[in-house]
């Protein structure tokens, strides 16, 4: 009896010790054991059909309580896996009995590149970005995030609810140069724009100060050229200058986007899928410019919203 006791005792010691190591597959369950809802509601705060709508994959990232990467655990999930089941989602195995972050961005393509994921150190921003080169555009990202208790046996479900990290802009150029002359189409700058975001919590971590190029093509709805591109997020009150070029890189306008906002009363503030288009409608004759702005309207109510 007592050499089984002792057997015991032994046996424990080892389960033990194998789930305090640095490795921690012995602690895992057996099964998955954390299901993660996903909801993303648009300006709407009950519209939960805005997630198949707008996103189509979801990388997801683990961080135990002390702020652990748990890399074994990251993930893309695309839009198969996402809407293979009534509600998006997905399930995870963790080790039982711990508190877990779960940081999940929207989206992510050929324009968003996740560096050093970690509660400190990570980024978001496009692969070229390097503070000096012009950029064509970012991803239409989201961002989402949840804490959860997970128990030491069972199961325990949470809901990672999604926000936008991106704000739209289009740029319409009317009367300018006709259709047929693809090679005389007009440039189209976007300066001081923010380019970088923190990984954990998509808070803004560099200055307004980039540079995006846009390609400029036409638009036979709005008969003229149209330059289509996604910016990371700023408030009305912004320093983003929008500036029109001839094709030989003569300057033709520049719009002030805080000004022309405020003059046009849009906002893009509060909400999560923001739109801004400038529409500048040239008189050749003198190269005179009209600037009229698109979008929503501040005079519409915003519903409250989890922003």
């Amino acid at each position: 009896m007592k050499i089984f006791r002792l057997f015991i005792v032994l046996a424990s010691s080892v389960l033990i010790s194998s789930c305090i190591k640095e490795d921690m597959s012995d602690c895992y369950p057996t099964g998955d054991n954390l299901s993660l809802e996903f909801k993303y509601t648009g300006n709407t705060t009950d519209d939960e059909s805005w997630f198949n709508k707008m996103i189509d994959n979801v990388g997801l990232y683990v961080f135990d309580e002390g702020g652990n990467y748990l890399s074994e655990l990251t993930q893309v999930i695309n839009k198969a896996n996402l809407t293979s089941e009534d509600v998006p989602g997905t399930t995870l195995r963790v080790p039982g009995g711990g508190r877990y972050t779960i940081v999940c961005w929207g989206n992510v393509g050929g324009s968003t590149l996740i560096s050093n994921p970690s509660p400190t150190g990570g980024t978001v921003n496009h692969p070229n970005y390097d503070g000096t080169r012009s950029l064509n555009t970012q991803d239409h990202n989201y961002y989402g995030t949840l804490t959860v208790d997970v128990p030491a046996s069972g199961k325990v479900g949470g809901v990672v609810r999604f926000r936008s990290a991106h704000i739209n802009m289009e740029v319409c150029i009317k009367n300018l140069v006709g259709k047929e002359y693809a090679s005389m189409y007009p440039k189209v700058e976007v300066h001081y724009a923010m380019p970088q975001y923190n990984f954990f919590d998509m808070s803004s971590i560099k200055p307004f100060s980039q540079s995006y190029t846009p390609s400029v093509g036409w638009s036979d709805s709005d008969n003229g050229n149209l330059a289509s591109l996604a910016l990371f997020r700023f408030m009305d009150d912004n320093p983003i200058v929008v500036v029109v070029k001839d094709y030989n890189g003569k300057s033709l306008a520049s719009v002030n986007l805080r000004q022309t906002m405020l003059d046009g009363e849009i906002t893009v503030e509060k909400l999560n899928e923001a739109s801004v288009k400038l529409i500048l409608e040239f008189d050749i004759r003198d190269m005179s410019v009209v600037v009229r702005i698109e979008g929503w309207s501040k005079n519409v109510a915003i519903p409250d919203l989890l922003f």
